[in-house]
């Protein structure tokens, strides 16, 4: 949303000629995706269960927002479950295009070409617990979003500028991206863990029959 105002003024002979230029301004505009969402059902599994995973983000509409390029979303899931690669699908809204679905082991990863505004994104896929999880382990998996400015890795002649960047991504001449993590200028980035838990050992006792009257019904 910050206004850059140019100006320009000719000079003679090191000397100025004429008036300074009105100003024209350029207003900054970016996407904005920060509501990167991974869940996981049911929440307490056992050995064999199936696990339904939901991952969602999107690029919000409104004033200075723009189109966010290249966003590539993974999640690695962790020891003790087997990702199902036919369950993986995705579904685009929004204008959101260019799905290529890069899966692979036991690694989720989604690139989208591009999400414009106003543009939503889900991914949904299944994965099973392994024999070998352990009663009350914790499988945790986080989801990783990074995303540019630009599409390409210099902008393409296509996009609104009409222009591609002289330096690389993430350098100061390039398009932004996620290099600098959060907080940074480059900072195109998102996460959210999601975690199920196996369930624990319960020990059950009951009494089928007894002769001591104090320990339940006689059978």
């Amino acid at each position: 949303g910050d206004t850059r105002t140019n100006r320009f003024q000719a000079l003679v002979d090191g000397a100025q000629s004429g008036a300074t230029s009105s100003g024209v301004d350029a207003r900054i505009v970016e996407p904005s995706i920060t509501d990167l969402s991974l869940s996981a059902n049911p929440g307490t599994v056992d050995a064999g269960d199936t696990v339904s995973y939901t991952l969602t983000y999107s690029n919000p509409s409104g004033a200075n927002r723009a189109t966010a390029f290249d966003s590539v979303v993974s999640v690695p899931l962790p020891a003790g479950l087997t990702l199902d690669l036919g369950s993986v699908a995705v579904v685009a809204g929004g204008g959101a295009a260019g799905v290529t679905d890069n899966s692979a082991g036991n690694t989720v990863s989604i690139d989208l070409a591009s999400v414009p505004p106003g543009g939503t994104v889900q991914v949904t896929f299944q994965a099973t617990v392994d024999p070998s999880a352990t009663p009350e382990q914790t499988l945790a998996a986080t989801a990783s979003l990074e995303y540019t400015s630009l599409p390409g890795s210099n902008g393409t002649t296509v996009n609104p500028t009409g222009s591609s960047t002289p330096g690389g991504s993430g350098t100061d001449t390039g398009e932004r991206d996620g290099s600098d993590g959060v907080g940074g200028v480059d900072d195109y980035v998102d996460s959210d863990p999601a975690s199920v838990v196996v369930r624990g050992i319960t020990t059950l006792k009951s009494i089928v029959s007894t002769s001591e009257a104090h320990t339940g019904t006689s059978g």
